[in-house]
């Protein structure tokens, strides 16, 4: 085995009991996993049928089934497959269940919906139109599905991080969607792992033909179960206890989902005698961003103590770790669309890299929809590894086009506009077949009190006119959303207060507003603007869904690009506020936020660039910069408050400064000042 280092060595050997690998970013885990399975069969004898290798995706399963029967083509009685899959085939065989009560996303969407219509009076009247939250609703239903949630109080009592919802809300979400379920004898993902569990609580037999049959099982990526999946790993497992855990607690990113951390760190106390082992090498990126990725990492204390070492020290450079200072978005993208192109000294010094062998990371889906629509007008070619939302599906964007359609003579969607802004149309003559004349004919009749609504539709039919006039898509949407004319965007806040919309969703709201104010000032006639929607829509739609990905530059959230590589990493704003999320808790989630950003760097082989605003820089920009060692007396630093000062002392916790301007000298904690950027080196 001399193409492997001694710590893959002991893994690979590894025979019974349990054991936990700790494998860090390109520590070669798969191959580990691989040859593992390899050695069982022809040195332990083991009989392949009762290995069983769970991961997280169909991907990971196929790649590591793949390469394992590349060593050993014959032996094909090994059981690859995620979590899901492997128990629904257990569903299937002893539950009672077929593949045909499995849920489909689209029928799950469809029952959140039908709830939030019959659930509205929780939400406040019209909150759909302002946002669809069927993405949080069903993560939040997972959540305390996985937690095995029995009533809302529990929700507290377990501190569940539910996404942009109360409490409340969330279960009354999860007890229509449950009901729902039940009455169709369907399932979704989530129980499929929860009637897995009661079926082998429930049925000593069961449980012991699975044990039994698999006698050795090994799981990938350790760092994301949640408890339900590690109590059924727990309960399969026993009595041999034959469990190869493989997973790095510092990627632990998915606790939206349920996963939590701390499993992976009980594992020693879970089994006496397990064996713990470090992969210490890192052979895909470069030894500066090693570095960087480290200095970042130290500052979490809930993790196992470990430091990582490269095996690239070949030729580093100053441009292997770019940290680029930006004021206002537009710089952002232009430096970044400079750095595409090669048009940047600093970052083409590693070196051509091809757009294909690039990728731009995001905190937020929304993010990477803000960067593909500043890519589309550009000549550099891309693709998303997430679902674009097409803004011009947005409700903002319909509406839009409404007055567009009706100021040009065609009143079918009238009604989509006559009461936005608010003129206090009554519901009931609101109707796709109303006309404007027909309106005014009602209220031109009403009481004296309802003469104000008149007057309303008097303006409004003044503004269609004025429209009209203007002709062009460019000219017409200013006058939307100008005071002087129909006042659109204070509509929109009034909207946002009624609605009790979130800081996220209002901050959501104006960006694509923007965004859309943007795109049809672009066109000076309607027939540009229908050539422009389509392209854009194409556009947006083979983004995601054009298979063809060669030569183009990956767009992807943090979280999606877990388990790449790419030969250029481009990490956009890292920001207060975005990594780490305004909503962390300054304690617990701000290590998961460290961590994501951790994911991050470590996607790069030859070059990260991390992008910050110059106002509101992340902690995680400094604490990637600077580690304690970095700081040695004699040094001159710039204190936020006291201005140019000099370290005359440092401890294992303390740095000391004297600052003669000030004729004084104090100490300060380091990892307190670094992470809230109090200090910087000079």
């Amino acid at each position: 085995m001399g193409e492997f280092n001694e710590a893959q060595v002991a893994a690979i050997k590894h025979k019974k009991g349990p054991m936990l690998v700790l494998a860090g970013a390109g520590s070669g885990k798969t191959t580990v996993l691989t040859y593992r399975i390899k050695n069982l069969i022809m040195n332990r004898e083991v009989n392949p049928k009762n290995i069983l290798v769970l991961t997280f995706t169909k991907a990971a399963a196929k790649e590591m089934e793949e390469r394992f029967h590349g060593m050993m083509p014959k032996r094909n009685q090994v059981t690859f497959g995620t979590f899901h899959s492997v128990f629904l085939r257990i569903l299937v065989k002893h539950g009672g269940y077929s593949y045909k009560n499995i849920i489909s996303p689209r029928v799950q969407t469809d029952i959140i919906q039908r709830a939030a219509t019959e659930l509205d009076h929780y939400l406040g009247s019209g909150f759909q139109e302002c946002m669809d939250k069927t993405k949080e609703i069903i993560l939040n239903i997972e959540l305390i599905k996985n937690h095995r949630i029995k009533d809302v109080k529990e929700i507290s009592e377990k501190e569940l991080e539910l996404k942009n919802m109360s409490a409340d809300t969330a279960w009354q979400f999860y007890q229509y969607y449950q009901n729902y379920m039940q009455q169709k004898h369907m399932i979704d993902f989530t129980d499929m792992l929860l009637l897995t569990y009661n079926l082998f609580k429930e049925k000593s037999d069961v449980l012991d033909y699975y044990r039994d049959l698999y006698r050795y099982i090994m799981v990938d990526e350790y760092q994301d179960t949640n408890p339900i999946q590690n109590d059924i790993i727990m309960l399969l497992a026993e009595p041999r206890n034959n469990l190869f855990c493989v997973g790095d607690d510092d990627q632990s990113i998915y606790g939206f989902r349920g996963a939590e951390p701390s499993i992976m760190l009980q594992f020693p106390k879970e089994f006496e005698h397990a064996k713990v082992i470090q992969l210490p090498l890192n052979y895909r990126c470069k030894e500066n961003i090693v570095q960087a990725s480290n200095r970042l990492i130290s500052f979490n204390k809930n993790r196992y103590n470990k430091r990582i070492l490269a095996a690239r020290t070949e030729n580093p450079t100053d441009a292997d770790v770019i940290f680029h200072a930006y004021d206002k978005y537009s710089e952002e993208c232009n430096y970044v669309k400079n750095v595409l192109l090669g048009n940047d000294k600093q970052a083409a010094m590693i070196g051509n890299v091809p757009y294909g062998d690039t990728a731009c990371l995001f905190r937020t889906n929304r993010s990477v929809e803000k960067f593909a629509g500043k890519l589309i007008d550009s000549e550099i070619p891309f693709y998303s590894l997430e679902p674009l939302r097409n803004m011009l599906d947005h409700f903002v964007a319909k509406q839009i086009m409404a007055y567009f359609e009706v100021a040009m003579g065609n009143e079918k969607n009238l009604y989509e506009i006559v009461n936005r802004p608010v003129r206090y149309v009554e519901k009931r003559y609101v109707k796709p077949s109303t006309t404007l004349a027909q309106l005014k004919s009602i209220y031109a009749n009403a009481d004296s009190n309802k003469s104000y609504v008149y007057e309303n539709l008097l303006k409004l039919e003044e503004d269609l006119h004025i429209l009209k006039e203007l002709g062009t898509p460019s000219k017409m949407i200013q006058y939307i959303f100008s005071e002087e004319g129909i006042n659109y965007k204070k509509h929109l806040n009034n909207c946002s207060k009624i609605m009790h919309m979130t800081e996220e969703d209002i901050d959501d709201l104006k960006e694509t507003t923007n965004q859309l104010y943007i795109f049809f000032r672009k066109y000076d006639t309607m027939d540009n603007l229908k050539k422009g929607i389509e392209q854009y829509t194409r556009m947006i739609q083979d983004a995601y869904k054009n298979q063809d990905r060669v030569g183009k530059v990956a767009l992807t959230t943090i979280h999606s690009s877990k388990g790449l590589e790419y030969q250029r990493v481009i990490i956009f704003d890292v920001n207060e506020e975005n990594l780490p999320y305004r909503k962390v808790d300054e304690k617990t989630d701000i290590e998961e936020e460290r961590r994501l950003m951790y994911v991050a760097i470590t996607r790069a082989k030859d070059q990260v660039i991390i992008l910050y605003n110059n106002k509101n820089a992340s902690q995680f920009v400094s604490q990637s910069q600077l580690a304690k060692a970095d700081f040695k007396v004699g040094d001159m630093i710039l204190h936020k408050a006291f201005g140019k000062g000099r370290i005359v002392n440092t401890d294992s916790k303390y740095i000391q400064i004297e600052f003669p301007e000030k004729n004084r000298t104090m100490k300060f904690n380091f990892e307190y000042a670094i992470t809230k950027n109090i200090i910087k080196k000079l």
